[in-house]
C-alpha cells in the first residue's frame, strides 16, 4: 500500500528526529487509521500516550485503545514495531467477535485463555516462554515485523 510506504518514510530517523511532540503523535494517528483501513476493522482504535518504565505499549479491548509509552518515541523503529504489534491486537479481537474463519476461532481461544507473563521479584519472567509463544503474540509479531523489515530498505 503506498500510503503505508509513505507512513514508513515519515518514521525515518532522518525524518522524525526534526519532528515535535504533535508531528509525532499526528504520524502516529495516521499509522493508526491506514493500519485500521488496511486490517478491515469497523472502527478506529484511539490512541493513548503515557510513560512509563516498562512497557513499549498495549491493546486495551475495553475501550478500544492503542496505549503507548512515551519514553520509546525516540525510537521510531520500535514505535512502529509497537505500533503494528498492537494493532494487531485489535484485529485478532475483531475477528474473534466475527468467528466466521477458523483463524477466527483460534484468535478466541487463545484471548479467552491467555497467558500474561508474571514479573518476579529481582527481575525475570514467570510463564514468559508461554506467553511469547501463544497464537495471538506470534501472530503479532509477525505482523509487526512486516513493517521493520520493511523499513530497513527504504
Amino acid at each position: 500500500d503506498d500510503r503505508l510506504v509513505d507512513l514508513l518514510d515519515q518514521f525515518s530517523p532522518e525524518t522524525w528526529e526534526y519532528m515535535d511532540d504533535s508531528e509525532r503523535e499526528e504520524i502516529i494517528s495516521e499509522f493508526v487509521n491506514e493500519l485500521s483501513e488496511n486490517l478491515g476493522l469497523e472502527d478506529i482504535p484511539e490512541v493513548a500516550v503515557f510513560d512509563d518504565d516498562d512497557a513499549y505499549g498495549f491493546y486495551s479491548p475495553i475501550d478500544d485503545t492503542i496505549n503507548l509509552n512515551r519514553r520509546y518515541f525516540e525510537n521510531p523503529v520500535e514505535l512502529v514495531n509497537t505500533i503494528a504489534h498492537e494493532m494487531r491486537h485489535a484485529y485478532q479481537e475483531y475477528r474473534a467477535g466475527l468467528l466466521e474463519t477458523r483463524e477466527d476461532a483460534l484468535y478466541i481461544v487463545n484471548l479467552d485463555n491467555y497467558i500474561s507473563p508474571i514479573p518476579l521479584p529481582g527481575g525475570g519472567w514467570l510463564f514468559f516462554t508461554d506467553y511469547q509463544d501463544q497464537y495471538v503474540e506470534v501472530d503479532a509479531r509477525a505482523f509487526a515485523n512486516i513493517f521493520t523489515e520493511a523499513m530497513k530498505y527504504e
